[in-house]
């Protein structure tokens, strides 16, 4: 992946103080590469799937020595940080890690739970950058973000998102309910409840920190600020409406008026089975999967499992997961989908992992052809023309992807998300940009979905498809929850 240090990241004024008053005493190069750690830390915590979390340890970021030579210099030795402000997971040779940082708690607590009384306290407070304690300025994208190209579609749509409108009221009940719920839980369901909340009032910080109150006073308005991904998707910085769970989007926005939620039906179900066709590979599998009526409700309930267990299995195969009986939920995506719907039950877990691993196979044949074929073929019709003497992919979004850049073992699944999300993105991207065309107002990015004030009409998607060569695409209208 592209290295790359943050400079900026914003938190109320509280949080920063509180911040500062702890790293005062480091050099600057020193306290450059904690908040560095800090903020990393802070944004695979929105990555991570709520129920999943495992305590504070996927927070950890991984950095190569090389990078932090790149970036600090070759005397720079980040193993002199005392522990009471960081902490060092070794590098693993069997596991293909190296090293990987996390700030201590006494850094990420502030950060991650402090929270105002209510949105209307939350208003009055301003945020700042992380890095200086400066007024946090939102600025336009540039070309190059951090190191990630940003194509002019993806700048495009970013500067199409203006106030977003929520219901302050909602979200502060919502947040005292999450609370009530995770100090009341038994024993074996706190952290699960606890991982819930903290999730939703991280990402309700950077709505609800210097809000404003809309005309009339019914509403609250407050700005999303996204970054590039390297596949095309756009991620709201500090959470916000894209990463908090679905309870609070409904707190957030069914009181508002004409504000509607398009999802993308099946979204990486139909790019594959597209991708496939394209690369004329077998596909049987994928496509009586997205020709039956409630396919990951039916085939889920006949394995016993949930459609949401179903679902995540099924997205994890076609991310290249693989279907071993390596039972450590960390490594293994499909059992961790699994544990989580068994409520932690191992055994159970386990044997239906095995039942998933029998049902999914055919599929799992279907994607690996097509893997190999990203990673091999000459004929593939992702292949970059202009880049031939280092095999390159291009995606919708026109990003490229060069595979000898990564890790081998994470090669095919990060070219399969950078073809999958890259069409997926370039298509919600173009959505976008047609609001102002089309009499719609886009609020909030949601990955393979948008917010809208208004009604997305067909002419819309059916522009937006063929702008970005996307087949048969549904956008459905769907409830938050």
């Amino acid at each position: 992946m592209p290295s790359f240090i943050l400079s900026n990241y914003p938190v109320p004024k509280p949080v920063f103080d509180l911040i500062d008053a702890q790293l005062a005493w480091l050099a600057p190069e020193t306290r450059r590469f904690l908040l560095h750690v800090l903020a990393s830390n802070v944004l695979n915590f929105h990555k991570i799937t709520r129920h999943d979390l495992h305590g504070w340890l996927d927070l950890a970021i991984e950095l190569p020595v090389e990078w932090i030579h790149e970036h600090f210099g070759r005397g720079f030795d980040p193993t002199s940080l005392p522990s009471e402000l960081m902490t060092i997971v070794p590098y693993s040779t069997a596991a293909n890690r190296c090293r990987a940082f996390r700030a201590a708690d006494a850094l990420l607590v502030p950060l991650l739970d402090w929270a105002p009384k209510s949105t209307q306290d939350a208003s009055a407070i301003p945020l700042v950058n992380l890095f200086t304690g400066e007024p946090h300025q939102q600025r336009k994208l540039k070309e190059w973000e951090h190191g990630l190209q940003c194509t002019k579609p993806i700048r495009d749509a970013v500067e199409c998102f203006g106030d977003c409108p929520f219901d302050g009221a909602a979200l502060d009940a919502h947040l005292a309910e999450m609370e009530r719920r995770w100090r009341s839980a038994p024993d074996d369901e706190v952290a699960v409840h606890e991982a819930r909340f903290r999730n939703d009032r991280a990402c309700a910080t950077k709505i609800r920190t210097g809000c404003e109150v809309s005309v009339g006073g019914s509403f609250q308005l407050y700005r999303p600020e996204y970054r590039p991904s390297y596949t095309g998707r756009i991620v709201e910085v500090g959470g916000g409406a894209q990463s908090c769970s679905k309870a609070m989007k409904v707190a957030l926005f069914d009181g508002i008026a004409n504000l509607w939620n398009y999802d993308l039906r099946a979204a990486q179900g139909y790019v594959l089975r597209q991708e496939l066709e394209d690369a004329g590979l077998p596909r049987d599998w994928i496509q009586r999967y997205l020709a039956e009526a409630k396919a990951a409700e039916t085939r889920g309930a006949a394995l016993g499992i949930t459609k949401h267990a179903y679902k995540d299995c099924l997205y994890a195969t076609i991310m290249g997961a693989p279907h071993a009986r390596h039972w450590e939920p960390r490594e293994n995506a499909l059992y961790r989908a699994l544990l989580k719907d068994t409520d932690d039950d191992a055994v159970r877990a386990k044997q239906r992992s095995i039942a998933v691993f029998g049902a999914l196979a055919p599929l799992k044949v279907e994607v690996d052809a097509w893997h190999e074929h990203l990673m091999t073929s000459a004929s593939c019709a992702r292949l970059d023309p202009t880049r031939k003497k280092v095999r390159t992919l291009l995606n919708a979004c026109g990003l490229r992807f060069k595979p000898e850049e990564h890790p081998p073992h994470k090669r095919k699944k990060r070219a399969a998300a950078f073809i999958l999300q890259g069409q997926e993105a370039a298509f919600i991207h173009k959505v976008t940009t047609l609001g102002a065309k089309h009499g719609f107002v886009p609020v909030n990015n949601q990955h393979d979905g948008l917010v809208v004030i208004g009604e997305v009409p067909d002419a819309a998607v059916v522009e937006a498809a063929r702008a970005t060569g996307l087949r048969d695409p549904h956008l459905d209208l769907k409830g938050f929850l």
